[in-house]
C-alpha cells in the first residue's frame, strides 16, 4: 500500500468525520479517494456548453406531443374538479 502525507490540521478533520460515521479516518480516506480516482473529469465549460446545446438541438426535433391550438387547463378549478370542493 502506498502511504501519503497530508498536513495535520487536515488530519485532524478527517479523524473527526471519521469518528462521526464509526469508522477509520484511513478507510474513510480510501473510499473518498477510490470515488474520486474513478470519477471521470469534468468537462470545461465550452464541451459542456456544445452538449447542452446538442441536447436542445435533439429536443426541438422531436415531433410535437399535442396538436396544433391544444390549451391545458391548469386552473384551480380543473386541477381540484371531483375533490370535494
Amino acid at each position: 500500500m502506498t502511504a501519503i502525507t497530508i498536513p495535520d490540521d487536515t488530519y485532524r478533520l478527517l479523524a473527526a468525520h471519521a469518528a462521526a460515521l464509526s469508522t477509520t479516518p484511513e478507510a474513510l480516506a480510501a473510499s473518498v479517494l477510490d470515488q474520486l480516482a474513478r470519477t471521470p473529469p469534468a468537462a470545461d465549460t465550452a464541451d459542456w456548453l456544445r452538449g447542452f446545446d446538442a441536447m436542445l438541438a435533439d429536443f426541438r426535433a422531436l415531433p410535437p406531443a399535442y396538436p396544433p391550438g391544444h390549451v391545458v387547463d391548469v386552473s384551480r378549478e380543473a386541477v381540484y374538479a371531483g375533490c370535494g370542493e
